[in-house]
């Protein structure tokens, strides 16, 4: 395999990684019979009436600067992200601009866009249809939220990026000397990131900020070091408890978990969780085996920095 060949497919496994951080849902089994249900006609699309409320994002925050920095916050280039009307055109002013914060979300744009960077629009809402149940309920609702999902990403079907910028942009993220480039260097949003001194100091500097932008880069390391101890042989269930517990205080934490987030047309998309106002009205379901005490836990020991109790 070529070093291009290695490079882009190291990032497309960060891409899922960070699909898995920003987007996580448990995913329901096939049939245990072998036999699948009937899926949707591509065309259904075409038959499905356009639900407005609650996948239309709204957001009385104050506007973020008019010039775009390389020092930008998380917080902000997140906001930018998740406003823009055009995700290409983000992408692009995005990798201009530089630094960490934009690198990431620039990420995150063609992550979210990458079906139409493959397929364009049409495909992309063809292959999710095909996908579907067709006696699935919540059908209507979860086509409306995947269509939710690619509003914006109509440049990346004119202008699709290719591998070799795809894997241009990874090594730019590893090589940024700010925090979110550290976090990438030291692949703490992965269960497998590093455990030693430099990983640990970025971990702790990441939870000193309390910003929820990169709380959630970095909770799958966080949640691997709790299990980390010699004594300890956790089962795989109690990891993934602990990484919905996690999740779900990450709400609590600044995450936007609103219907009209892109986590939320995840779940009504991914699992069919769609007539709800508030995450912990699905709590139960969406973070099956976390408790609202582990949730309560995890956020006071973050805005406490109770290193030791953090696994750091």
């Amino acid at each position: 395999m070529s070093l291009r060949a290695i490079v882009a497919a190291a990032f497309w496994l960060c891409l899922a990684a960070l699909a898995y951080i920003f987007f996580s849902a448990r995913v329901g089994t096939p049939p245990a019979s072998g036999s699948f249900p009937a899926r949707a006609p591509a065309d259904a699309l075409n038959t499905m009436p356009r639900v407005e409320v609650p996948f239309a994002a709204s957001s009385a925050a104050p506007s973020p600067p008019a010039q775009w920095s390389p020092q930008d916050s998380p917080a902000i280039a997140a906001r930018r992200w998740r406003e823009a009307a055009d995700k290409r055109a983000f992408y692009d002013r995005a990798l201009e601009t530089g630094g960490g914060a934009y690198l990431h979300y620039a990420g995150k744009a063609l992550a979210a866009c990458s079906a139409v960077n493959r397929s364009g629009m049409i495909g992309a809402e063809q292959r999710f249809a095909s996908s579907q149940r067709a006696d699935d309920p919540a059908l209507t609702r979860r086509i409306e939220a995947f269509r939710a999902s690619l509003a914006g990403c109509e440049g990346f079907e004119a202008r699709a990026v290719p591998a070799e910028d795809e894997a241009a942009l990874f090594q730019r993220l590893l090589a940024s000397p700010d925090l979110v480039g550290r976090i990438y260097a030291t692949k703490l949003w992965a269960l497998t990131g590093s455990r030693g001194e430099e990983a640990r100091a970025v971990l702790r500097q990441t939870v000193e900020t309390r910003d929820a932008e990169l709380l959630a880069l970095v909770y799958p390391a966080l949640v691997a070091r709790e299990f980390a101890s010699p004594e300890t042989a956790p089962k795989t269930e109690d990891i993934q408890n602990e990484l919905d517990a996690w999740r779900w205080a990450l709400c609590e934490l600044g995450t936007d978990c609103s219907p009209a987030s892109a986590y939320g047309r995840a779940l009504c998309s991914g699992r069919g969780l769609c007539e709800w106002r508030r995450v912990d009205d699905i709590a139960a379901a969406a973070f099956p085996g976390a408790t609202a005490e582990r949730r309560d836990e995890i956020v006071a020991r973050v805005r406490a920095g109770d290193w030791t109790k953090l696994g750091l």
